[in-house]
């Protein structure tokens, strides 16, 4: 194991913090910061396999990385005994797994005599919480906004909204033009 000194003089915070630039997420910046030299030359043997793999799958994939939202309020307001998440939290999450499972399909794709195992392997790993997924696309617009499809009862409540709407529209523009006040209004 290094000892701290040693680290600084190879200047790793320096070469950590230039990796860090790449990240897209915050995430993935603090991870990149928080890397430290390895045990074993095995383990540096697979990660710089992983890495070459995920280099390779970099260059050929359609889809690149995009950044992830940050999730760790979400992740600590969740752990709460009583949390209800609001529709930004419910977005977020819904972004993270749309991300998430894109690109582990994109991963997975590679038949064969796969380019990438290595990343398969940890693709495979990821049981994708396919009902939340379905709920939250479902429930939540693109732009993050709940739809009147979330449940029942919301599509009722907002159908008399806009009933009562149009009915206190028309009855301002009735009185308006019954007491000539239409100019006024503009």
């Amino acid at each position: 194991r290094m000892e701290a000194r040693a680290l600084q003089a190879l200047e790793l915070p320096k070469v950590l913090a230039y990796l860090a630039g790449f990240a897209v997420s915050e995430a993935g910046r603090r991870a990149c910061l928080a890397l430290r030299p390895l045990e074993s030359v095995e383990q540096a043997r697979k990660q710089a396999r992983l890495f070459d793999q995920g280099r390779l799958w970099m260059q050929r994939a359609e889809r690149k990385p995009e950044p992830y939202p940050h999730l760790d309020g979400l992740l600590t307001f969740a752990e709460g005994p009583a949390a209800v998440l609001d529709t930004d939290g419910l977005w977020a999450l819904r972004r993270a797994l749309d991300l998430t499972r894109a690109l582990t399909e994109d991963m997975r794709q590679d038949v064969g005599a796969p380019l990438w195992p290595l990343w398969q392997e940890r693709c495979g790993a990821f049981n994708l919480p396919a009902k939340t997924i379905s709920a939250l696309n479902r429930c939540l617009s693109d732009d993050a906004l709940l739809r009147d499809e979330a449940s029942p009862e919301l599509a009722l409540v907002r159908g008399e909204l806009r009933s009562l709407h149009r009915q206190c529209g028309k009855k301002v523009k009735e009185y308006a033009a019954e007491y000539n006040i239409l100019h006024f209004l503009q």
